[in-house]
């Protein structure tokens, strides 16, 4: 039987029914992109839905945006915080969320089809998965050019339900499925295992990433491209300052959840290639000026990867890694950190 739920956080506005799916929304000053989110979402097909828009301390327009959708659609919840980061928005969504499933959608993307949480509430419920997994695009904002992640996934994934070990070392090889809101969870799965994002460090979804997918029995790839990412120089992805060495704290803490839950030996190969090469193309990316700084955290770290170990698995990758921890600055830099 379907009953109304009130929430009152700071200062919260919405009443919502018993759900399907919820949809968790953070949003930090997003006034000219919010609007095309928002209406991707409230247009959906699949009406059984909350919206949960936890506006992070805006100091734009877009609470006074959320505000007006919210007057005409009582499945919109609003969280009125101080600035808190993504991380802290996420996991109060998860924690409020009264759907069965939640999924995740950053304020300045939008969904695609309208379609969308029609066919993953399907997929999702007749497989019985704990994690759903969909294609999604890129869009450059600044170039308009659009890339679809489906043809990188297609051929990996095929048509099967993935549960073993095995298939998760392969799930973790994939570059372009690390992220949050390119998948649809199972709320009790997140919530009985405290699956929750980083608050404290920038890429606070690198643990949320490993852990769902580490702890999940069942998890499903459906080859539609359902999401829109946009790529744009005040996104996240785009920061420009030493809140990039967030990265190497962030790995060192997969690490030592694989150890303390003594599944480093199983997921070794698939963590340190992941970790290597994040941390190589981000030493490429960064600003000059931090790079001396990144670079010194980062062989540190490196000293306790031992990729000798690892030399028969790591294939191609083996000459690049070992070149790259053994480095000076000055080689790294010419090697890996300009071109």
């Amino acid at each position: 039987m379907s009953y109304f739920y009130v929430f009152y956080i700071n200062e919260t506005v919405g009443v919502c029914l018993e759900v399907k799916i919820s949809v968790v929304i953070p949003v930090y000053n997003v006034e000219n992109y919010l609007s095309k989110c928002l209406s991707s979402v409230i247009n959906q097909t699949f009406t059984d839905i909350e919206i949960i828009c936890i506006n992070d301390g805006s100091t734009d327009s877009s609470l006074d945006i959320l505000y007006s959708y919210a007057k005409n659609d009582n499945r919109i919840i609003i969280i009125n915080e101080t600035n808190h980061g993504q991380g802290y928005c996420r996991n109060l969504g998860i924690k409020m969320a009264k759907g069965q499933y939640v999924m995740f959608v950053d304020s300045d993307d939008f969904i695609l089809d309208v379609r969308a949480i029609e066919f993953l509430y399907a997929e999702i419920t007749i497989k019985e998965l704990d994690v759903l997994i969909y294609a999604y695009e890129k869009y450059y904002e600044k170039k308009n050019i659009i890339v679809n992640s489906s043809s990188n996934n297609k051929q990996v994934f095929l048509n099967k339900t993935y549960c073993s070990r095995a298939d998760k070392n392969y799930i973790f090889a994939k570059k372009s499925i690390g992220i949050p809101w390119n998948k649809l969870y199972n709320t009790k799965f997140l919530q009985k295992n405290k699956i929750l994002f980083n608050e404290d460090y920038l890429y606070e979804d690198v643990i949320f990433f490993y852990k769902s997918i580490i702890l999940a029995n069942k998890i499903g790839y459906l080859d539609k491209t359902l999401y829109s990412y946009r790529k744009h120089g005040k996104s996240t992805m785009s920061v420009r300052d030493n809140r990039n060495l967030n990265i190497i704290h962030v790995y060192a803490q997969v690490k030592d959840f694989l150890l303390d839950n003594h599944l480093y030996a199983y997921y070794r190969v698939s963590f340190t290639v992941r970790c290597v090469k994040a941390l190589m193309y981000k030493f490429k990316h960064i600003p000059f000026k931090f790079k001396k700084e990144y670079f010194t955290e980062v062989q540190k770290f490196l000293k306790n990867v031992d990729l000798e170990m690892q030399k028969n698995t790591l294939g191609k990758n083996y000459n690049k890694f070992i070149a790259f921890k053994k480095a000076t600055y000055w080689y790294a830099l010419m090697r890996f950190g300009l071109f």
